[in-house]
């Protein structure tokens, strides 16, 4: 007996989000119940969907993969210009998923500052058409009656803080439609009210400063657990607490106190360079090289932040101060 399935009407102005494709059979197989989540369209319509997938918008957290996870996950699509462009390649598959989010202090870069959202952490998603502005509400504890917190952040730039939901809707015998919800656009869902999860919670570790390169944003980000992120020759991730600069030196995140942006040398990025023993030099940032006996590229830099992660891509950054020894 097939699974029931929450029928929806026939989609025309009602439906002011969504893109109808009828497609498959009667003969398609089984699938599990999957959570719902609550979609009110353009038109202040509710509707209850199942079976949903969220095909834009969102990226794998690679580093979390498990170990055993042979499937080599794909470098992150290129960024989009704020004016349009070509739609993003096909999202990695490994590791858990998260919305990929720019708070209104990601600053004003193309490839600027991501706060990553674990899916199950993610509660809702609010847009506002007039004010082209999107509030997310996540949760930040380990219950799912936990406390949240909201993030803001702008949809009038192509392809930023927008999603697209898709789910298969049993219209009878017509077929099954496959429908797109869309976030943040101009004709898109007013919000979408994710299930409720228990979130596993990692150490946040210790604390750290970070300041980003934008005239406009003088305040320093605080995230936890600061670390590299490196993306190996055969598109894995990876966390190391390791720094590698020109030539050889290697360091541990630990026995720096501060790096202070010092300008570029052609493509190479200096870094003013103050160590925990009151030695300071200026170094060349390594964007290549080698760690445990993999080659590597550096992605940015990556912190725990209560909604998740933040992860600062190298030209983002004017200066860390990592946490003290205590």
């Amino acid at each position: 007996m097939r699974t029931p399935r929450i029928l929806l009407p026939l989609l025309g102005a009602a439906l002011g989000a969504a893109l109808l494709t009828c497609s498959v059979t009667a003969d398609e197989p089984k699938k599990a119940d999957a959570p719902v989540v609550i979609i009110v369209d353009a038109n202040g319509k509710e509707h209850k969907v199942k079976g949903w997938k969220i095909t834009a918008g969102t990226r794998r957290l690679g580093w979390l993969a498990p170990a055993d996870d042979k499937e080599p996950m794909p470098k992150d699509p290129p960024p989009q210009p704020p004016k349009g462009g070509k739609a993003p390649p096909k999202k990695g598959t490994v590791g858990p998923e998260a919305l990929a989010f720019r708070e209104d202090d990601s600053t004003t870069f193309v490839d600027g500052v991501l706060t990553l959202v674990p899916l199950d952490r993610l509660r809702e998603l609010d847009y506002d058409k007039e004010t082209k502005t999107v509030t997310a509400t996540v949760a930040t504890g380990s219950k799912k009656d936990a406390a949240t917190v909201k993030l803001h952040g702008a949809t009038k730039f192509q392809g930023v803080n927008r999603v697209t939901l898709e789910a298969e809707i049993d219209k009878g015998e017509l077929g099954v439609a496959e429908v797109k919800f869309l976030g943040g656009a101009d004709t898109g869902v007013k919000s979408i009210k994710f299930p409720e999860h228990e979130v596993a919670l990692e150490n946040m570790g210790k604390m750290s400063k970070i300041t980003v390169a934008d005239k406009m944003q003088k305040d320093p980000h605080t995230v936890y657990g600061l670390q590299a992120l490196y993306r190996t020759a055969d598109g894995r991730e990876t966390v190391s607490p390791i720094l590698m600069f020109k030539k050889t030196i290697k360091l541990d995140v630990a026995k720096i106190n501060k790096l202070t942006s010092a300008g570029m040398e052609g493509t190479d990025l200096t870094f003013t360079v103050s160590l925990k023993d009151g030695n300071e030099e200026t170094l060349t940032l390594m964007k290549t090289g080698k760690l445990n006996d993999k080659d590597v590229e550096l992605v940015g830099f990556l912190g725990k932040v209560k909604a998740g992660y933040k992860l600062y891509p190298i030209h983002t950054v004017t200066s860390i101060e990592f946490a003290p020894d205590v």
